[in-house]
């Protein structure tokens, strides 16, 4: 993930596929792996490069467009702070155009340093929160 220069998040580079029934540990490591590649600053999607922002989200799905991924998808927000906290929020599916919400109340926080296990079972349990 990237901020952009106008503080819009967005998809930053290749997407990593975590196997169906991969460990709590390989989980956690996956997602400590993309907080650390999380890039600030970078510049704002002009309107002709937002299909390619998403290009590799979805080829990583095996879709064709945004709406066709979010059919049935789920989704967290998971950020770190300087202090090495991490928050883990599910969403909730809003409308037919893909789009998500928070769940207000619903987030994990783990404090630092935690363990790949403990964040990895963090995203199982609030995968199994979002709507």
């Amino acid at each position: 993930m990237a901020r952009t220069i106008d503080g819009v998040w967005i998809g930053d580079g290749p997407c990593t596929v975590v196997p169906q029934g991969a460990s709590d540990t390989d989980i956690g490591l996956t997602v400590s792996t993309a907080l650390s590649q999380t890039r600030l600053g970078v510049p704002h999607p002009s309107q002709t490069e937002w299909k390619e922002v998403g290009r590799p989200t979805l080829e990583a799905a095996g879709v064709k467009n945004w709406r066709a991924f979010a059919k049935g998808a789920r989704s967290l927000s998971i950020s770190s702070d300087a202090s090495g906290t991490i928050t883990v929020i599910p969403s909730r599916s809003v409308g037919s155009n893909g789009a998500f919400l928070d769940i207000p109340g619903a987030s994990s926080i783990l404090g630092a340093p935690s363990t790949a296990e403990a964040l990895g079972a963090a995203v199982r349990r609030q995968l199994e929160v979002s709507e």
